[in-house]
């Protein structure tokens, strides 16, 4: 991955979503890429490169990690769960508070009506449109999103399962 391509590439959600080109193309091809096996183990960017140079890449990650990838018109879930809580601590018996918790997460609904729901930030959640259709490459362990397009490689089914 070089420094022209950045997370800008891919518009609003490949900043939402933090891909690059690089990213989509190894995610329409099957597999993570290298730069997002590191950022779903934990590894930032900016050690990639080093990393690459000293050779440790070769020994960490033999084989690709494979994906999936879905196709469907998507449907966006907020949730906002309110708790109140009682301190009673004090002279004047105050110390409560108020706290609000926000979900937020997506569905994709297949033509077959086959769907999987995904959480997403709050960034991601406002990024990806809905009620089109879009393809979306996911890690089939952490359940995490990869990588998200308008479905020009998709065969409108999820594949894998």
């Amino acid at each position: 991955m070089t420094a022209e391509k950045s997370d800008v590439d891919m518009g609003g959600l490949g900043k939402a979503f933090r891909f690059t080109r690089d990213d989509l193309e190894a995610n329409r091809a099957g597999y993570m890429s290298r730069a997002q096996q590191f950022q779903i183990y934990g590894i930032t960017r900016q050690l990639f490169g080093w990393i690459v140079h000293s050779g440790l890449v070769s020994r960490l990650f033999r084989s690709p990690r494979p994906i999936k990838k879905i196709t469907g018109k998507v449907r966006k879930m907020h949730n906002t769960r309110a708790t109140v809580h009682f301190g009673g601590g004090g002279e004047d018996g105050g110390g409560n508070w108020f706290d609000t918790a926000n979900e937020y997460s997506i569905q994709v609904e297949t033509l077959d009506k086959r769907s999987r729901s995904f959480y997403v930030t709050s960034a991601q959640f406002y990024t990806i449109p809905s009620r089109i259709d879009i393809t979306l490459y996911y890690d089939p362990v952490d359940e995490q999103i990869l990588s998200v397009e308008p479905p020009y490689h998709a065969s409108n089914q999820e594949l894998g399962e």
